[in-house]
């Protein structure tokens, strides 16, 4: 039984010496095609995660849609929808670089709007915030 305790508490050093090993510096950035959306037209974004090295890191991201400091949109799967809670958004699971696009709703015409994208890496949680302003119509 002594034998047992001591291999659990060995283990337990093993993973909280693993996670404190797995707390690396993490750097992040989102990039977008412009501040400005249409309905209606794909607006492209970039999620890109690295070691500050420049180096690929395993990531996954959250896209919510903020209208001032109330959540008010998810993205779930690849579609956004409304939401309240930030658990609905759906997690994508990437490497280094994510690209994809948000086609806006037309019920966020005229609005100014802020995607944020948190990202967890390497037990890292960042949240990164863009503003867009959501127009009715290609000029």
């Amino acid at each position: 039984m002594l034998s047992m305790r001591l291999l659990l508490v060995c283990l337990a050093a093993l993973a909280v010496s693993g996670s404190a090993a797995a707390d690396v510096a993490v750097r992040a950035t989102v990039t977008t095609s412009s501040t400005t959306a249409f309905v209606g037209v794909p607006w492209a974004y970039a999620v890109a995660v690295e070691s500050p090295g420049g180096g690929p890191l395993d990531a996954k991201v959250k896209l919510q849609v903020l209208r001032g400091d109330k959540l008010v949109g998810c993205v779930r799967r690849v579609a956004l929808v409304r939401c309240s809670n930030p658990a609905s958004a759906s997690w994508i699971f990437f490497r280094g670089r994510r690209r994809g696009a948000i086609v806006w709703p037309a019920r966020y015409a005229g609005s100014s709007l802020t995607v944020r994208a948190v990202v967890v890496a390497h037990a890292r949680r960042l949240g990164l915030d863009v503003p867009v302003d959501v127009e009715a119509a290609e000029p």
